[in-house]
């Protein structure tokens, strides 16, 4: 079973995760397939899809992956209520935001004015990333699986 699918929605590359724990058991392995997928577009959304679970390896694969690179707007989405507890508890929203819908992170990945810029992630090796925050709205697009 893949990892996660590969969609293409108003110019931004969707990432939508279908494993529902990351942990030290799989982390490493979903985390660089994520970052390289990643490597191919300048907007990108993580769709946390059915993730409903992660330990310390997988909080660090997602901060990964929110960190991107200078030249790449990264967002991060997940609907499931346990993933946005794990992210109250750890306090990681001062890091990085987790939109609670797709819509809302692709609006923010599209939109051209009035940009709101949150903190960057930092103390990450992969670098530091943008992330904003903004209202709704969605398309549609083109789609691949990929195997994790």
């Amino acid at each position: 079973m893949p990892a996660f699918t590969i969609q293409t929605i108003q110019h931004c590359r969707v990432l939508t995760l279908l494993v529902e724990s990351l942990d030290a058991g799989n982390a490493q392995k979903v985390g660089e397939s994520v970052l390289q997928a990643m490597s191919e577009s300048r907007r990108v959304l993580v769709d946390l899809g059915a993730l409903h679970y992660f330990d310390v390896r997988g909080f660090a694969a997602i901060l990964r992956w929110a960190a991107g690179r200078e030249d790449r707007e990264v967002c991060l989405c997940s609907d499931s209520r346990n993933v946005h507890a794990l992210f109250e508890l750890l306090r990681a929203e001062s890091l990085v935001t987790l939109f609670r819908s797709r819509e809302q992170a692709l609006e923010a990945l599209t939109n051209r004015g009035g940009e709101i810029r949150l903190p960057q992630v930092t103390g990450v090796s992969a670098g530091k990333g943008r992330a904003m925050a903004a209202g709704a709205g969605a398309g549609s697009g083109t789609s691949e699986g990929l195997a994790g």
